[in-house]
């Protein structure tokens, strides 16, 4: 069987549902399937909400069995608006 995960954050980025998702795919791979994860580098969770959480850099395109393709977060705009949002925030 082949199965495709989308989550929005994987190893090594730590969060319940991260855990979760790569505790699900290594034992889909050690019951004989093929497992792809497609993810986005956000470097944590807080990345979502804050601008400037570095990016993962160099995961691996696979982690115990699990393949991994690594898409990019934000786009275009993303880093604009993120330091507009940051100056305007009070503090």
């Amino acid at each position: 069987m082949k199965v495709l995960h989308i989550p929005h954050a994987y190893a090594p980025v730590h969060g319940g549902a991260e855990l979760l998702s790569k505790r699900v795919s290594e034992e889909i791979v050690r019951l004989g399937h093929h497992v792809r994860v497609v993810t986005s580098d956000v470097g944590s969770v807080d990345g979502y909400y804050r601008y400037g959480v570095a990016p993962v850099r160099g995961r691996p395109a696979e982690i115990n069995g699990v393949e991994i393709v690594t898409v990019p977060y934000g786009g275009l705009l993303y880093e604009p608006i993120g330091r507009w949002i940051d100056a305007s925030l009070p503090g």
